[in-house]
């Protein structure tokens, strides 16, 4: 919406109407003389105007040059326009006049913006399944329902504000996992024994399992066609998901564990503890040759993430690199971790980093320059993903909680009567105790807002979305904490509480009213 509309009406009398006299159409009707003509010759009357007669004519003028786009043009037009504005803007549109409103409910707007956003936006996408019971059936019931679903999201976002979550444990005799990714309906995961493990997302019950490396499956990625694998034994597999999960072909290169690897449309780019790191085009589906081979790391290449801009790597000899995607070339080299890196995440403009020095660092990839250092963790940062809001890390930290006041005083007591009662209630304790190792941090201020206790020994890995965290550990377990929970309840409870209130009133047919 223009705002200047409202500000150019100077009327004195209510009156916008124009009717020029016989003296005057003579003048304003020689439309044959050039523009700059005309343009003087108004200037020129203007000039020999009164004050009332000047807000007379800008009036009249404003008349002319208001137009209702609205009016002038097909209503599916329109409707079509108002389902590309915010919805804030939409909300705004409404107010303008009737006919605006009616447009918009007409062309069933409301509902083409919430099939809009359940394409786009994931967090629509996920609270649609989560509010799948609701049926708007009339636009504004649409409307109802679009206020609801970001009221939701309003409540999700304030659990994460808050640190309120509730926890699942998937228990995966595994021995370790090392890798993991997730969409709405499952949970892909790569551990120890050499398998990659399907887990439904909800239920958390194992759906199969895929049997072909023969060494640990250190890192995976997947989407709709195809899972891509990277482990020990110092080969990728790649997996045709259509296809019962078969693998469709092994590359063999690195000379040693390919430790992280990651894929697009056109490119594939590993790296290994070979000290390397190889860029693959892709020749047709899970084929890929060779294109670049990247060399000037001076240890382990821990990670490596791209885009179409820029291929980002993280070594164990404490520096990170940017490489250009076309020709392989070295960009920048970003120091400032003290010890190696062990992990990244590349999205848009940042990169965050995790070392073996116990710090997080965000950098600015255009210029390589440290954005903020994160500290807080009290051993290595072994993962690190970021969004718009937060930053998410896990580490292998072994912080122990107890009370030492307490614990003081009873040793004392203890000590004096009961020598080996101490020792038995130590171990008692320290057993018991949790692990503070996935550490959630707000992305503006770089403040860590909370931690969270679940996993009982090192975390391998965290990936999450707007609705939980999903974690895997040495201790052979994958968490959930899903910060969702009572999101589905209370969206349908404001569904109950909106849906009555909601009237629109009937507007006659070929109305033109404005109000």
């Amino acid at each position: 919406m223009d705002e200047r509309i409202g500000d150019m009406d100077v009327r004195e009398d209510g009156d916008d109407s124009f009717v020029a006299n016989d003296d005057e159409s003579s003048d304003y009707e020689d439309v044959g003389q050039p523009t700059s003509a005309i343009v003087a010759q108004a200037s020129r009357l203007f000039r020999e105007m009164n004050h009332r007669e000047l807000v007379d004519s800008l009036n009249s003028l404003l008349s002319f040059l208001k137009q209702d786009f609205v009016k002038a043009l097909p209503s599916e037009i329109c409707g079509k326009v108002f389902s590309y504005l915010p919805m804030q803007d939409v909300k705004t549109c409404e107010l303008v006049c009737r006919s605006w409103q009616y447009v918009i409910y007409d062309n069933n707007v409301w509902k083409e913006i919430c099939f809009n956003r359940f394409q786009t936006v994931s967090s629509w996408k996920q609270m649609f399944h989560s509010s799948a019971s609701i049926h708007p059936m009339v636009p504004i019931e649409w409307k109802i329902y679009c206020r609801v679903i970001a009221e939701g999201l309003r409540y999700v976002h304030s659990c994460w504000l808050t640190g309120t979550y509730e926890p699942t444990v998937i228990e995966s005799e595994s021995d370790g996992i090392y890798c993991l990714q997730f969409d709405e309906d499952k949970i892909i995961s790569g551990d120890r024994q050499n398998e990659i493990k399907i887990w439904g997302l909800d239920d958390c019950k194992l759906r199969r399992a895929i049997k072909g490396h023969t060494g640990s499956v250190l890192c995976l990625q997947y989407d709709d066609d195809m899972i891509v694998t990277s482990s020990s034994d110092a080969t990728i597999r790649l997996w045709d998901i259509h296809d019962n999960y078969t693998c469709k072909n092994v590359i063999r290169y690195h000379q040693d564990s390919v430790l992280h690897v990651r894929f697009d449309n056109e490119r594939l780019v590993s790296c290994s503890k070979d000290k390397s790191i190889v860029v693959w085009k892709k020749e047709k589906p899970f084929h890929y040759t060779a294109l670049h081979h990247l060399d000037g790391h001076q240890a382990a290449v821990n990670v490596v993430e791209f885009d179409k801009r820029n291929i980002v790597s993280a070594s164990g000899d404490r520096t990170l690199k940017i490489w250009d995607p076309q020709n392989g070339e070295l960009r920048l080299t970003l120091r400032g971790h003290t010890r190696g890196i062990a992990c990244i995440h590349y999205h848009g403009d940042y990169i965050a980093s995790g070392s073996s020095d116990k710090s997080i660092i965000i950098w600015e990839v255009k210029t390589g320059n440290i954005v903020r250092k994160l500290l807080g963790h009290s051993d290595l940062v072994r993962c690190v993903r970021f969004d718009e809001d937060f930053i998410v890390s896990g580490s292998y930290d072994t912080y122990v909680s107890f009370a030492v006041d307490t614990l003081q005083g009873l040793f004392f007591c203890c000590f004096q009567i009961y020598y080996i009662h101490v020792h038995i209630f130590l171990y008692i304790i320290f057993c018991s105790s949790f692990l503070r190792n996935i550490m959630v941090w707000n992305l503006h201020s770089g403040e860590c807002m909370f931690a969270i206790n679940g996993h009982s020994n090192r975390v391998f890995r965290v990936q999450f979305d707007k609705f939980r965290i999903v974690s895997s550990s040495q201790d052979d377990k994958i968490i959930k904490f899903d910060f969702s929970s009572g999101v589905s309840d209370m969206v349908l409870k404001r569904w109950s509480e909106l849906r009555p209130h909601y009237r629109l009133e009937p507007l006659e047919s070929n109305a033109q009213t404005t109000s």
